[in-house]
């Protein structure tokens, strides 16, 4: 589902006027063409998910012949997000509509039962594969070249806090979270401020925030992975 276009820049636009915005019911995964006050003072929520309902909010892309495998999952009492890759790669994409802001803030949790650390090429094409990779897209369409893009990824070798161009795209900037196998197995929250993450990678402010993606892939090794994520937010303010 695309929302509205125009509905958050009106509910900014309010947020800027009151100085606050009234706490508002959580929307679920159809819901989010209506921003809502976030938790956070001065940030508007603009998507939310947490799988419960499927996640038929989210368009399938191809991207090899042999595609990953992506089905919702128990998490506790409630369903996750997992994709299952065998030499296969193939994302998931949820479009967003979310102007440009002093700030934006992605968040999310991630779950892996190995990284793909016997990948020692990931800054080359025949290694541009990782256990989870979470895309941002600015200006454009997802997976397109022109269309700048942050991936968050879980690596097998580079060190944490690396930033490099992907070796396909070089619009598409890799900054990596997690690296190897240390936190495999168990949930992981991340929160990430991706106006300043956009800003360090490309040296200017980030245009409009058009999608959100989840990507298991690894058909550059040809090896095997599976992933897992739950819990998506989207914020904006000013």
């Amino acid at each position: 589902m695309t929302p509205a276009r125009g509905t958050v820049a009106l509910a900014l636009c309010a947020f800027a006027a009151t100085e606050a915005l009234a706490q508002s019911p959580i929307p679920g995964a159809a819901d989010t063409a209506a921003a809502v006050a976030s938790e956070a003072p001065g940030l508007v929520t603009v998507m939310l998910e947490d799988f419960s309902r499927g996640f038929d909010d989210w368009q399938f892309q191809e991207l090899d012949r042999r595609k990953t495998v992506y089905a919702t999952v128990p998490d506790g009492a409630d369903a996750a997000l997992q994709g299952r890759s065998d030499n296969a790669a193939a994302a998931l994409v949820r479009l967003v509509d979310a102007p440009p802001t002093g700030r934006g803030v992605v968040s999310w949790r991630w779950q892996t039962d190995a990284s793909l650390s016997a990948n020692d090429r990931e800054r080359e094409k025949k290694g541009d594969d990782y256990t989870a990779r979470i895309f941002l897209t600015f200006g454009g369409d997802p997976f397109t070249r022109g269309t700048r893009a942050l991936a968050y990824v879980w690596a097998g070798q580079e060190p944490v806090g690396s930033v490099f161009a992907n070796p396909y795209i070089g619009d598409v900037m890799t900054i990596v979270l997690r690296s190897g196998d240390t936190d495999a197995g168990v949930w992981v929250a991340e929160e990430r401020d991706f106006v300043a993450d956009y800003t360090r990678a490309f040296g200017e402010s980030p245009p409009l925030l058009t999608s959100i993606a989840v990507l298991v892939d690894s058909d550059d090794t040809g090896l095997q992975t599976v992933a897992r994520f739950d819990d998506f937010r989207i914020q904006v303010g000013r």
